[in-house]
């Protein structure tokens, strides 16, 4: 329903505040969908389901798994990762950059800055969870 400004002008009081609570209640709809979601931007070819039942699947076996001071720089077949997202992609994590190994070969690179707060992220989610 686009209404320009001049057809706003010669409404009536009634039917504008009619299109105004219009407005507002879907708005207030859209709200309460968005604060479901984790993820804003966009999901690729995965629905905003199939991650939030991945992320969960994550956590029920970071919450499984015993942690290690050990850090390595490659992902293993046990890893966490690895026992989520399948063994067919491994992750390759680096000081300033990510790169996934696996049949669908994607080079993502993090400027530096956005690398120490994911890892900080990281830390704090780790702390949390015990």
């Amino acid at each position: 329903m686009p209404i320009d400004a001049p057809t706003w002008r010669a409404m009536s009081a009634t039917h504008k505040d009619d299109v105004w609570e219009y407005v507002q209640r879907y708005s207030d709809i859209n709200k309460r969908s968005k604060s479901h979601h984790k993820y804003f931007h966009c999901a690729g070819t995965k629905s905003f389901a199939d991650i939030n039942e991945e992320e969960t699947k994550l956590q029920e076996v970071k919450i499984t798994q015993p942690s290690s001071s050990s850090s390595s720089s490659i992902a293993t077949a046990d890893d966490i990762y690895s026992q989520v997202f399948g063994k067919d992609r491994l992750v390759q994590f680096k000081k300033d950059e990510v790169i996934f190994v696996g049949p669908q070969a994607l080079d993502l690179r993090w400027p530096f800055g956005e690398m120490d707060v994911l890892n900080e992220n990281a830390d704090s989610v780790e702390t949390k969870s015990l």
